[in-house]
């Protein structure tokens, strides 16, 4: 039994079956599986086949996950083709940023802080592609907020055992009975800044406790952050607080 590819012999193997491993080009080929008997009869299969070309594509940077929000995205492809690689192409969120000739990709994106999903993609001569998704957060260079102490629009309730819940939450009348609190603002004395603000609990309740809190991003911000497409919520971490405290007396 023999092989043929674009009418040229390839493969011969002795006895009635066959079972091999050919490397063609890239391309179309007319192949032809022939077989021949001891008594000169033969017979023939052909078997059209198209061989598209093998592209990969190797990201060097960025690696997955958290980056910068201005990443250099270097990368190269491989191909089967024997024409090569025509262009690399970056996607950022399903949009084309960046293509360069060649086989290789090296340029830097400007992101917006938050999540992004970028692909690079090659394209080689032989009408093959490859491409390799990288998933990102880009994280900004580091903010601080501050004097939130001073803002109007501290949110404040009582907390009653056992849940804890905010009594402020409740419709029944008397909800946060036994529990006191309130806030000052622009306290001069005493104060680092001479703005500060006092904060007070009390009440005649065993085991209450009051929840102050400020909304800072997304919903309701006090700091004009709504974060409407919950972009900056995502790609924030790891916070830093300074909180000062004066105590004025206490017990050991």
């Amino acid at each position: 039994m023999g092989v043929y590819v674009d009418n040229k012999l390839v493969y011969i193997v002795q006895g009635g079956s066959l079972n091999t491993t050919l490397s063609l080009t890239p391309g179309s080929h007319d192949t032809v599986v022939e077989a021949s008997d001891l008594c000169g009869s033969s017979s023939k299969l052909s078997v059209p086949i198209t061989v598209t070309a093998k592209t990969e594509v190797w990201v060097n940077s960025p690696s997955a996950g958290k980056s910068s929000t201005v990443p250099a995205f270097v990368a190269s492809a491989t191909t089967t083709c024997a024409s090569g690689i025509a262009a690399m192409e970056l996607y950022v969120d399903g949009q084309l940023i960046e293509t360069e000739q060649g086989n290789t990709l090296n340029y830097q994106a400007a992101l917006s802080p938050g999540a992004h999903q970028t692909v690079v993609l090659s394209r080689d001569n032989c009408g093959g592609s490859a491409k390799t998704p990288i998933d990102l957060v880009a994280v900004g260079p580091s903010n601080t907020f501050t004097n939130l102490q001073a803002s109007p629009v501290w949110n404040m309730s009582g907390q009653k055992a056992p849940y804890y819940d905010n009594c402020v939450d409740h419709t029944e009348p008397g909800a946060c009975d036994g529990v006191t609190y309130s806030y000052n603002r622009n306290i001069a004395s005493p104060s680092l800044t001479g703005s500060a603000t006092q904060f007070n609990l009390g009440g005649t309740l065993p085991y209450s406790d009051v929840l102050f809190w400020n909304h800072l991003i997304g919903a309701f911000s006090s700091q004009n952050l709504p974060d409407i497409d919950h972009k900056l919520i995502a790609a924030t971490k790891n916070f830093s607080y300074d909180a000062y405290f004066y105590v004025s007396s206490y017990d050991e």
